[in-house]
């Protein structure tokens, strides 16, 4: 119901004209909630272009789940190229990822459209950083830069636990071309700069959400 208000109230901003919309009106008894100072607008975008299509919120959700799972397993299927080659084996891989438990849970059950959608981003990120680092072409580096960014369009809370996973896994690629490193970390910081207008009102706006609301949920 939750993901079902929320789009309503983005598409309808969209149709308003607002270009960027953070404010969903109808939330809170119609007095409003900013709502996308905290959600990353980039999964909302995708499902508004799909309700375009559709001309329907349940085809919305039905084109763009989708869209996304097909993605999503083509992106793990090309990370696991790399070690495995094409085939089977790297299809088995995708096809497990598509399968996690947390990432079908996300989908079925708690239908997170965002956090689903930041599942599309970490095969990428671990990709274009490889390539960045092995093969080092400035289309990688572009790649790695607009990934890292995608991400953080698409859901902060996981972008901050996967950095944890990504830090070993850059040293990792990195052994013994630690001249790579310097251009990886500027490639993720102008990764995080293209993603500033999700990143500063995060930072900047927090007093116009009641964080304690969340935080003092019962479990």
């Amino acid at each position: 119901y939750v993901t079902h208000h929320y789009l309503r109230g983005f598409y309808d901003a969209l149709r308003e004209g607002e270009i960027y919309p953070r404010w969903v009106a109808a939330t809170n008894q119609g007095m409003g909630a900013p709502v996308f100072v905290y959600y990353p607008p980039l999964p909302w975008y995708g499902a508004s272009l799909a309700w375009r299509l559709t001309g329907s919120i349940d085809g919305a959700f039905r084109l763009y789940f989708l869209a996304l799972a097909l993605l999503t397993g083509a992106a793990f299927y090309a990370l696991a190229r790399q070690w495995a080659g094409s085939g089977i084996p790297s299809a088995l891989a995708a096809a497990l990822y598509l399968l996690l438990p947390y990432h079908a849970l996300d989908m079925y059950h708690r239908f997170a459209l965002s956090e689903t959608t930041a599942f599309l981003f970490l095969p990428l990120v671990l990709l274009y950083t490889r390539r960045a680092i092995v093969v080092g072409r400035v289309s990688d580096h572009l790649l790695l830069a607009l990934s890292w960014a995608g991400l953080l369009y698409t859901h902060i809370v996981s972008a901050i636990p996967f950095a944890l996973l990504l830090a070993p896994w850059i040293l990792w690629q990195a052994w013994k071309r630690w001249g790579s490193l310097g251009r990886v970390a500027m490639t993720l910081l102008s990764g995080s700069l293209l993603a500033a207008p999700v990143l500063l009102p995060v930072a900047l706006e927090r007093g116009l959400i009641n964080t304690a609301w969340f935080l003092e949920m019962p479990n």
